[in-house]
């Protein structure tokens, strides 16, 4: 309960910070759908925008970096779901598409290297196929990353491998099962 509690604090201090000032990003790029926060570092994905916000806490939030999708056919779906945790950031894209089906999805993996985020990884889906938007929702405990596909009612575990992330299971169910994941 103190950890939902510590990050509904924090989330509702970022978002009124940003409805407090009249140049702020919301302004400009719309409400946040996406947030995760870890230590001093937050990571929110904006409405239809593609791009992520960083923020560093130094006793006030403030906006360090922004990182645009590198996949401009997304249709502004990169970090329509965010994760961070130490050191690692994660975006979903559910509208990734590569050559050979449409909007499987994908998750950007961004590194802190001094203060600065970098893309490091690009995962997509172990079985895509049209539609199967992997990346809706994201959650990393420790050294595992945790990736539900909104569309094949699964969710892909990765682990963190000295810095690269591993495909290391699927767990498969019926129904809805992934559209909701939490730590």
């Amino acid at each position: 309960m103190k950890k939902i509690s510590i990050t509904l604090i924090l989330t509702l201090c970022i978002l009124s910070s940003l409805f407090a000032q009249p140049d702020s990003i919301q302004t400009l790029y719309g409400v946040s759908r996406s947030i995760a926060v870890s230590g001093n570092w937050a990571i929110s994905g904006p409405w239809y925008q593609g791009v992520e916000f960083l923020y560093n806490n130094g006793g006030v939030w403030q906006n360090m970096q922004q990182e645009f999708s590198p996949n401009p056919s997304s249709f502004g779906q990169h970090g329509n779901a965010v994760a961070i945790s130490s050191d690692f950031a994660f975006a979903g894209d559910i509208n990734y598409d590569n050559y050979e089906y449409e909007d499987i999805g994908a998750v950007y993996i961004y590194q802190n290297v001094d203060g600065t985020w970098e893309q490091t990884q690009f995962i997509t889906p172990e079985n895509p196929f049209n539609d199967s938007n992997f990346g809706s929702q994201l959650a990393v405990v420790g050294d595992y990353l945790f990736v539900s596909s909104f569309n094949k009612s699964n969710v892909e575990i990765y682990y963190n491998n000295s810095g690269t992330w591993e495909h290391n299971t699927t767990i498969t169910k019926s129904g809805k099962f992934g559209h909701s994941l939490a730590t």
